[in-house]
């Protein structure tokens, strides 16, 4: 999925309600400065209304978050069991 389907296709969750998202990135190998600008567009969206986390980064994706310092913009998880129950436990 390239960045404009995925911002898009997260704008369309926001509208139709969704506030508390976790975005899963367990199979995604590859992540460029596109991609992180649609997720920081994605959390512009949600803004103070909801929660916007990230969970599964592989090692290189990971990087790219802390080199860009994203690591210090969103909250990341191992996983979406472990970022779903923390969310849940603070609603």
């Amino acid at each position: 999925m390239n960045a404009k389907t995925f911002k898009n296709e997260m704008t369309a969750l926001i509208d139709d309600g969704s506030a508390h998202l976790i975005v899963d990135f367990k199979d995604v190998t590859f992540l460029d400065s596109s991609g992180l600008g649609a997720l920081v567009g994605i959390l512009k969206r949600v803004g103070n209304r909801g929660y916007l986390a990230v969970s599964g980064l592989r090692p290189d994706v990971e990087q790219m978050f802390r080199i860009c310092r994203m690591d210090r913009v969103f909250t990341i998880y191992n996983d979406v069991e472990t970022a779903a129950q923390t969310m849940s436990e603070n609603l």
